[in-house]
């Protein structure tokens, strides 16, 4: 297996475990449904809220526009470093 997969072999003790479970009940190498709650995504409707909330004040940070469109700060975060490419943002928190 490590020939073929290298530094992606799992390990040995996950390698077990999976054995284990398909012995026990599992049928499918699918992950379940989970029951917690759905993370937060980036989806166009998000982006473009968070982009319109920027072009009108630039110096919002980003606790602030997360609370403001009820997103979470990790989401929000990223739309705003990685998707809309913003490098700083200002320090003060426009409550008006």
């Amino acid at each position: 297996m490590r020939d073929v997969l290298g530094d992606d072999t799992p390990s040995q003790a996950t390698i077990c475990r999976r054995v284990a479970e398909f012995q026990r009940v599992r049928q499918s190498t699918e992950d379940e449904q989970r029951s917690e709650r759905p993370a937060d995504t980036c989806s166009d409707d998000n982006v473009q809220s968070v982009q319109d909330m920027m072009q009108k004040d630039r110096r919002l940070n980003i606790r602030y526009v997360a609370d403001s469109l009820k997103m979470s700060y990790g989401t929000t975060r990223h739309i705003i470093t990685y998707v809309l490419g913003v490098r700083s943002m200002g320090a003060t928190n426009a409550e008006a």
